[in-house]
């Protein structure tokens, strides 16, 4: 009988082994992108031979996402970064967008380890709501145009961008981050020409305009359970504790600080992170009841970090 059980075990475990193994094989023909599923073939040698535009060309390369094969991925890919070609972010399974020099001879890229190379099309770069055009009522500042932020290729300077979107007669709204991002203000019915240039990575709808949550944090730590701004209620506001805090300088002066910080060990005026700190930590709400701080009887004792 336990003969028996130990040989059911060993077949168990060599069908879980097998099943972990044949994985990656199956899924081998998935490259597994943010807008979906994109199925490949085994066509490396047949796309290495189509002809790369001119309007694809940036800076002296051009892009592309490739993918390899299960075996010779990790060789591949050192192969192919001694040729120049950089290596520029992964996606599953065994794919990675990647910037070629177009001094390159495609030639020389036709390894058995290679299973497709594509140029990004447009339709792989647009977010479901640019895509669909149903964008947030925040994004349609102007009429007949849409806030939107384009992600670009990470080899891709700051200076260079800006200059591309000139180029392009596409405004930007503020400078390139250096993450390799910026926002852009651009007519409705442009937005295929934005998703074909050749540096655009990805376009997504602008981010909301920040707003203060200084009374949804104090509800989602709880502190306004604790410290109840009526009669009845709890009033445990930090009286009797002393923060300290290490920042960027002296605060203030601030009517939401008086009488209860002692600047310690700073050497003259920071910035004004320090001031937002002690404000989330003690402010009191004098100046607007509704921006208090988490415990606004407290003393606090400021230095630099």
């Amino acid at each position: 009988m336990r003969k028996n059980h130990s040989l059911s075990l060993l077949l168990s475990l060599l069908l879980i082994i097998n099943l972990h193994a044949a994985q990656p094989n199956a899924a081998i023909n998935k490259i597994m992108l943010k807008q979906g599923v994109l199925q490949t073939v085994s066509d490396a040698t047949i796309a290495l031979k189509k002809p790369v535009s001119p309007e694809e060309i940036v800076a002296g390369r051009y892009y592309r996402l490739l993918q390899f094969e299960n075996t010779g991925a990790t060789a591949g890919k050192a192969s192919f970064e001694a040729m120049g070609i950089h290596f520029l972010s992964y996606v599953p399974y065994n794919a990675w967008f990647v910037s070629i020099p177009v001094s390159l001879d495609p030639v020389r890229m036709m390894i058995p380890s290679l299973r497709t190379i594509m140029p990004v099309a447009s339709v792989v770069k647009m977010h479901t709501r640019v895509k669909e055009g149903s964008f947030p009522d925040y994004t349609l500042v102007e009429q007949g145009k849409v806030d939107l932020i384009v992600r670009y290729y990470q080899d891709i300077t700051s200076t260079s961008v800006e200059t591309l979107f000139k180029q392009a007669k596409i405004d930007l709204i503020g400078a390139p981050n250096p993450s390799g991002y910026v926002t852009v203000r651009i007519s409705r019915d442009r937005l295929n020409e934005l998703c074909s240039l050749p540096f655009v990575k990805f376009v997504e709808p602008a981010t909301p305009p920040s707003t203060p949550d200084d009374t949804r944090g104090r509800s989602l730590h709880r502190s306004n359970v604790i410290n109840v701004p009526l009669v009845f209620g709890d009033h445990f506001n930090g009286d009797g504790v002393t923060i300290s805090l290490a920042d960027d300088g002296e605060i203030g002066p601030h009517i939401d600080f008086t009488g209860r910080v002692t600047q310690l060990l700073t050497t003259g005026p920071g910035g004004n992170h320090g001031d937002m700190t002690s404000g989330i930590a003690v402010g009191a709400g004098n100046l607007d009841p509704t921006i208090r701080g988490m415990a606004d009887g407290a003393d606090l004792i400021v230095h630099d970090i």
